[in-house]
């Protein structure tokens, strides 16, 4: 092994983690748009849109959410649970107000009136209840429908005092509040009512209204006569519908549009094909639509006049279950099946931002490599402080998307679609042109190579939601290499000379060398065309142009081989790209000469499969970890042959081994593993430096950026952790309390030299010196004036918690011997006078320690009865 000395890390700090805080079920924005409130299982938590933190979780009742909403102002959130019980929490505190039972069946939707005093309730059992939000009374309860009721919606004009409910058999009914009664049935919809909605005409007034329910169709209802005007065909089931004032159209598709139709009605539709779309009542196409995340490529609106892709409109991906207004009006929340909330800004239908409430499991992880691409160095992007910016993460999250996560805010800034199937795996590095290379294994049996340095360098720069940045930010897929007959479990890229190959292997058990030099020359010469062909200056624009569409090449592969007996687990390639790795479920890891795949060693040591390979960046040296709970480190040293020996064996973990990377220039590793833990391993010693507990399920996923500064983890728990080295603020707090407890040594020392008996008494037991906490007691019961008792009760009388148990600790080692049982003895005394029986039964382990000084006590007791004895002339 090298003798290369390198900063050794001593621990790692959790800075940032990404947690799951919304499963599926109602989710609402305040209506100043700064929180959500959003189910998870039987909780509701509450989240800033701004950083993604729970700041509050509202604990459920073991049943599911099935309504939510705010009040107006924001302090309070209503939610109903499947067991009928509704509550009232405040939303700053998090605190429950109160709880009550709306209906005989769970409460479906929730909503707050104008004014912000009412609460509407729909229910299953076919009725809508209207409650005083102050006095916490039903106020109104409305029966009448044939189904059970879905959705509702007040009047936005106050003075109307108007309700109107829809119904899963697709009835809409309009109720009177001051009359208290139904004014009219409105009758067309042929499935459930999804969204109803009251349209603010440009003159103020408020006398249609809007309903969408899962028949396609959107109707157009007249509030005076309760007839209905138009019908629109959306051609989709629609799940969420919101009007839009003119001023809010006008944002989202532009002022010329609105200009050419001031008067009509617009509003959004969003459904089953995952698509926002803008509507004008009375047209039969949408004036605008953007489809979130399309098969391959991630595309923007289209306006009034171009014609759609059908084909793409079907391919999009995720559907939407939900549509709100943002606060000012100028945007749109989406909430898709998947539990990722879209933000849709202003100037075009593009996502701003977006919270992913469940990332699933996190399967792999890396942070994107970020370069200049100048020829005789490499710098990372800097921030405004001068200071490098942390890279991006690129993130599979057991889904065919490939994530791009910002970590200064741990939200998804980048989401690309192109595998077919959940990734499974992924690498990254530097190409030779500065791109940052991600290559990707799915299981649809394909690997793919992205170029995702646009994307890394929003991150860096800080402008990943900006323009459309959120969604895509020009990262883009370059090529596709098919060859694989099994999903593709194990992908490793060259980490330098520009990455010229890759390696990957699956669950066909075979190995394959790809050419990735070839393949980025290939889109280049392809791109070239492309521009000549589109009249435009390939050199001029080093990036993609909006009239060019690219699409990826064939990725060549350079060698093939049946790698091992059961499916490849993972793949590494050497520093000097001359040997690449494998390991397998077979309990085997082996050497492959490159390109070639030209068998060069089989490591055999592991009881059980192994899970993960690496190599030493600085020493011929690899280490594999497995399912037997062990890390291996083994000699692979090309010119040894196929001999390979079993350096050290490093044991820690209590399951098995997932993901190992060298950090600290070779001189240490990290690993993840089934028992949730992140270890810190000393590479010389073999002994685990630090354990830290990040996850409750399998740890899968572990990236490290530069040489382990910092460090990111994920697991089945689909929680995604940021750790950062913590040495330096370790040894400071060390260095600290070294200094605090030397300062205390020494007013110890010279405590017990001046006869200030009771303030030695104080800081030996706050420095936990037994020895001189005796001599100081000692001394304190041999005051010649008698005072000991007053001192021992004074030095006791403030005791509790940890110093309690820690001073009853040591009487109870006094009291053991009977040199020192007199001063135990005492201390009881002082102790039982001054301490209650129940203060006393709260500290730690103070059944065992009161057994053992009782049993002495006795046999000190019966010495001093027969020394009593033995001092009488007669008995």
């Amino acid at each position: 092994m090298s003798h290369t000395q390198a900063p050794q890390r001593k621990t790692y700090v959790a800075k940032a983690s990404l947690e799951v805080f919304y499963t599926g079920g109602p989710c609402r924005l305040s209506h100043d748009g700064t929180m959500v409130a959003a189910a998870c299982h039987e909780a509701v938590n509450i989240v800033e849109v701004g950083t993604g933190k729970v700041v509050h979780n509202l604990p459920g009742d073991t049943e599911p959410i099935t309504a939510l909403c705010w009040s107006r102002d924001g302090r309070r959130v209503f939610t109903a649970s499947r067991s009928m019980r509704c509550s009232v929490w405040d939303a700053t505190t998090g605190e429950s107000v109160r709880t009550f039972k709306a209906h005989s069946t769970p409460v479906l939707y929730m909503g707050v009136d104008p004014t912000g005093t009412l609460l509407v309730t729909t229910s299953a059992d076919r009725t809508a209840r209207v409650w005083d939000i102050d006095k916490g009374f039903c106020t109104h309860a409305f029966r009448g429908h044939g189904g059970m009721v879905t959705v509702a919606c007040f009047h936005p004009d106050a003075r109307k005092l108007q309700l109107y409910t829809g119904s899963q058999d697709g009835e809409v009914r309009a109720w009177s509040l001051r009359e208290r009664k139904c004014v009219g049935v409105l009758q067309a919809h042929q499935s459930s009512v999804t969204a109803i909605q009251v349209p603010m005409a440009a003159d103020g007034g408020a006398d249609k209204l809007i309903t969408c329910a899962r028949d396609r169709v959107v109707h157009e209802w007249n509030l005076k006569t309760m007839k209905r005007i138009s019908t629109l065909p959306v051609h989709e089931a629609a799940e969420g519908l919101v009007c839009l004032d003119p001023a809010a159209a006008a944002g989202l598709i532009g002022k010329a549009a609105v200009r050419a139709a001031p008067d009509a009605i617009y509003f959004a539709t969003a459904g089953e094909k995952g698509m926002i779309r803008v509507w004008r009542m009375g047209t039969g196409k949408p004036v605008s639509s953007a489809v979130h995340l399309m098969a391959g490529r991630v595309v923007g609106a289209a306006h009034e006049g171009q014609e759609e892709d059908e084909e793409q409109d079907d391919a999009a991906a995720g559907t939407f279950v939900s549509l709100q207004p943002t606060s000012k009006g100028d945007g749109l929340l989406a909430v898709t099946g998947d539990s990722r909330l879209l933000f849709y800004g202003s100037g075009e239908i593009v996502i701003q931002k977006e919270l992913i409430g469940n990332t699933d499991e996190i399967i792999a992880a890396a942070f994107l490599p970020l370069r200049d691409g100048s020829k005789h160095g490499s710098t990372s992007e800097k921030v405004g402080d001068g200071k490098p910016a942390l890279n991006a993460l690129a993130v599979a999250t057991n889904s065919s998307l490939l994530r791009v996560f910002d970590p200064s805010t741990m939200s998804c800034t980048a989401a690309l679609t192109g595998h077919s199937g959940a990734i499974l795996s992924l690498d990254v590095a530097v190409g030779p042109n500065g791109e940052s290379l991600v290559l990707t294994g799915s299981r649809d049996h394909t690997v793919r190579l992205w170029d995702l340095a646009p994307a890394a360098r929003a991150v860096a720069t800080g402008r990943a939601v900006a323009g459309g940045a959120a969604t895509t930010a020009g990262a883009k897929c370059l090529a596709v290499g098919q060859g694989h007959v099994g999903a593709v479990a194990a992908v490793a890229l060259a980490k330098r000379n520009g990455a010229p190959l890759a390696l990957s292997g699956g669950a066909d058990k075979v190995a394959r060398v790809w050419d990735i030099a070839g393949a980025l020359a290939a889109y280049a010469e392809a791109r070239a065309e492309a521009f000549e062909a589109a009249g435009i200056d390939p050199k001029k624009h080093k990036g993609d142009h909006p009239s060019v569409r690219m699409e990826p090449v064939l990725l060549g592969a350079k060698a093939a081989a049946i790698a091992h007996d059961k499916a490849v687990n993972c793949a590494a390639i050497a520093p000097n790209l001359t040997l690449g790795a494998t390991c397998s479920g077979d309990r085997t890891a082996r050497l492959w000469r490159l390109p070639d795949l030209i068998p060069a060693g089989t490591l055999r040591g592991h009881k059980r499969g192994v899970w993960a390979v690496a190599f030493s960046p600085t020493d011929r040296i690899i280490a594999t970890a497995g399912g037997d709970k062990f890390i291996k480190l083994w000699s692979c040293d090309p010119n040894a042959g196929v001999q390979s020996s079993c350096l050290r064996t490093l044991e820690g973990h209590t399951a098995a081994v997932l993901s190992l990377r060298f950090i600290s220039s070779g001189t240490q590793i990290v690993s993840t593993g089934s028992d949730g833990l992140l270890v810190l391993w000393g590479v010389r010693t073999g002994a685990a430096v630090a354990t830290l507990d990040g996850h409750d399920d399998k740890a899968w996923a572990l990236a490290s950026d530069a040489d382990g500064d910092v460090l990111a983890t994920g697991g089945a728990d689909a929680k995604l952790t940021l750790w950062e080295d913590g040495t330096a603020e370790a040894a400071e707090e060390e260095a600290k309390e070294l200094a605090l407890k030397a300062g205390t040594q020494q007013a110890l020392s010279n405590a017990a030299a001046s006869g200030e008996h009771l303030k030695a008494a104080h800081l030996a037991l706050k420095l936990g010196h037994p020895f001189a906490l005796r001599k100081a007691i000692e001394a304190m019961i041999a005051d010649p004036e008698g005072h000991g008792d007053a001192a021992l009760d004074s030095f006791c009388s403030g005791m509790k918690g940890k110093t309690l148990h820690r001073y009853l600790s040591y009487i109870r080692e006094w009291n053991a011997n009977a040199k020192f049982c007199e001063a135990a003895q005492r201390c009881m005394a002082s102790l039982f006078r001054l301490h209650s029986l129940s203060e006393l039964s709260n500290v730690a382990g103070s059944k065992d320690t009161c057994e053992t000084l009782k049993a002495f006590t006795t046999r000190h007791f019966a010495r001093a009865g027969r020394l009593l004895r033995g001092t009488y002339l007669l008995d």
